[in-house]
């Protein structure tokens, strides 16, 4: 974060969003059912553990999940890619949090995404992508 500035911080976690919106005609073409199974098993885990109120907590589901939707594009640039935002993404994840007015949560959930992927349509994984991200897009409308 003090090498790149706050700009390309920014630019870069919105080049973030845009991937993850993106990425659904990948996923639909090259993930398998094992691979949704392991995703759902991620986002349950997510789901039933107790010490998600934690940003450390959050921040690792958070980071694990998006990570193996990457991993199940079948795009090894582009996975490679989302590790090099990991930190981006670590930062600007903290940044939220110290916001004293928090951004508004989105209604898709991780497990909500995994049934798009189960029984959806690339389109319709656009759309849920879209609004699981709502937190982050909020702030875009706060200046460019």
């Amino acid at each position: 974060p003090n090498i790149l500035g706050a700009n390309a911080m920014k630019d870069i976690f919105e080049l973030r969003l845009v991937l993850e919106v993106g990425m659904g005609d990948l996923l639909f073409a090259c993930c398998t059912p094992k691979d949704i199974d392991a995703l759902e098993q991620v986002a349950k885990k997510e789901a039933n553990d107790p010490k998600t109120s934690s940003l450390k907590v959050r921040l690792n589901y958070e980071i694990e999940f998006h990570s193996k939707l990457y991993e199940m594009s079948g795009n090894d640039t582009l996975t490679r890619f989302q590790n090099m935002l990991l930190p981006i993404f670590n930062y600007m994840m903290e940044e939220e949090a110290k916001l004293e007015k928090k951004p508004e949560k989105g209604n898709v959930s991780h497990l909500d995404l995994v049934e798009t992927l189960r029984n959806g349509t690339p389109a319709q994984f656009r759309e849920n992508m879209r609004e699981h991200l709502t937190p982050h897009y909020s702030r875009l409308s706060t200046g460019c």
